[in-house]
């Protein structure tokens, strides 16, 4: 079901659109240790690249239960999305502000994190090869904000225009894969480029 989803994205914009919000924001960045809120260490650190470490080496009480194959598949799924939803509650009930970046971010993505988890560690099925896909491909575009020859550091245009491009293409490349309606990304439009943190 994507309405929730849709609703919290939509959620996310509206909070991040709306200047008043934006020393909460920096606050609640800044208690997570992010002291400089840029898209990367936002949007790609934060929000993607940690959860894929988590993901990469899981703790030993999943790994335990994922690998034992005494368990049925079933089990075993049920119990990871569970160990995953009660790692997003966890972190929802730490967050200083309940309707803030953090709890709006946990609310985005508690229906795909459980998902997301067996995909990429359960078995091998249609579900792992998408979520694997997902993967590569952001960590692709992470790597490429780094790689001289794909990103322009000489001037801030021509970053700013390099980064928009590889992010366009990122898009593109999953809508293409998952077969994805591209309106749905114009109706949800990104979050203007006006946004600044102080």
């Amino acid at each position: 079901d994507k309405t929730r989803f849709l609703r919290a994205f939509d959620q996310m914009n509206a909070l991040l659109a709306d200047e008043q919000n934006w020393s909460m924001i920096s606050e609640e960045l800044a208690a997570a240790g992010i002291r400089s809120p840029t898209v990367y260490n936002v949007g790609i650190d934060f929000m993607l690249l940690e959860g894929f470490e988590i993901l990469d080496s899981p703790p030993s009480a999943m790994r335990a239960i994922l690998q034992n194959r005494w368990f049925s598949e079933t089990f075993r799924e049920q119990a990871l999305n569970k160990a995953v939803s009660c790692a997003l509650k966890v972190r929802r009930a730490t967050a200083k502000y309940q309707d803030g970046f953090l709890t709006t971010f946990l609310t985005l993505i508690e229906d795909m994190a459980p998902i997301f988890a067996w995909g990429v560690l359960g078995p091998d099925c249609a579900v792992k090869s998408m979520c694997i896909f997902l993967k590569n491909a952001v960590l692709d575009f992470a790597r490429s904000l780094y790689d001289l020859q794909q990103t322009d550091y000489s001037s801030l245009p021509a970053l700013t225009s390099d980064i928009d491009r590889q992010i366009n293409n990122l898009l593109y490349t999953i809508v293409k894969e998952m077969n994805i309606d591209p309106s749905i990304l114009l109706n949800h439009q990104l979050v203007p480029s006006t946004v600044h943190f102080h």
